[in-house]
């Protein structure tokens, strides 16, 4: 009827009939692709610590035996005072139970600084797995000393529950480099937490392409 309105991104096959002059008509095909035009966030959750007993009551930390840390919610930030963070990252985390999900696409912003540059992992847990499965996590994750925000990106289902981790434990993304690992004797300060619905594509143009069927090699 001259129009057509999918509201659903994918690929649709349309048939129009051209006519001529003379009278005579043909039928043609296309292919109508409809996409999301732009990325957008739309804010979620938010959590920027401002009452301090809500958020405690949410969000908790968790501290190993190994460890020697402390955390103290005060001033609208979560602060870790961290002497000794253990062994592995876990020993030091920051963690939210129960957030639930549905169909979309997630990114999770943790606004945060430290005295002494380091590291932290960000995983979103599977609640309803049997076994430990995540929904994708953001490694070796550098926290400087300016605040910004440090992104983890996922996707989840109708009825799908996360537990959120911050871990700020001890990680060493090279073992063979110790001095290039999280440190001794600093604080970190996480002034808030932000989770957001993306919606849209990547475009995506590739900078470099090697086809080794012509006998190319990176070297040449």
């Amino acid at each position: 009827n001259g129009k057509a309105t999918p509201d659903k991104a994918g690929s649709y096959e349309l048939t129009f009939t051209v006519t001529d002059k003379a009278g005579e008509s043909v039928s043609e095909y296309a292919t109508l692709t409809v996409t999301k035009t732009t990325a957008e966030e739309t804010l979620y959750k938010t959590f920027d610590f401002s009452d301090a007993k809500k958020p405690e009551t949410v969000w908790h930390a968790n501290v190993s035996e190994a460890a020697d840390a402390t955390a103290l919610l005060s001033k609208g930030a979560f602060t870790f005072d961290i002497k000794n963070p253990g062994n592995g990252d876990g020993d030091v985390q920051l963690v939210l139970n129960g957030l639930e999900l549905k169909k979309a696409d997630y990114a999770v912003k943790v606004w945060a600084k430290s005295t002494a540059d380091t590291y932290c992992h960000l995983l979103a847990v599977d609640e309803n797995a049997t076994e430990w499965k995540t929904f994708g996590g953001a490694f070796n994750v550098r926290i400087g000393q300016q605040m910004q925000a440090h992104e983890l990106f996922f996707s989840a289902n109708d009825g799908d529950k996360t537990t959120l981790f911050v871990n700020l434990g001890k990680i060493t993304p090279n073992p063979d480099n110790a001095d290039d690992a999280t440190p001794s004797d600093f604080a970190v300060v996480i002034d808030k937490i932000e989770v957001y619905e993306v919606s849209g594509t990547e475009t995506k143009k590739p900078v470099y392409t090697c086809n080794f069927e012509n006998g190319e090699t990176a070297a040449t």
